[in-house]
């Protein structure tokens, strides 16, 4: 992910719009560990006895 974030910064005659730029590796990183706990989260609701959060 940031090498194609450096590519974008570069093939820019002017500096690109930086809500524009693709995210980092670790922002992408830290957005598919957030979508993976919201989904367990969903997934454990429909359960009459869910398990404790840790």
């Amino acid at each position: 992910m940031s090498d194609v974030r450096y590519r974008v910064c570069l093939s820019k005659k002017i500096t690109p719009e930086i809500k524009k730029l693709p995210p980092t590796t670790e922002a992408f990183e830290l957005h598919i560990k957030r979508c993976h706990l919201q989904a367990c989260i969903w997934k454990a609701a429909a359960s009459p006895f869910p398990p404790p959060p840790n």
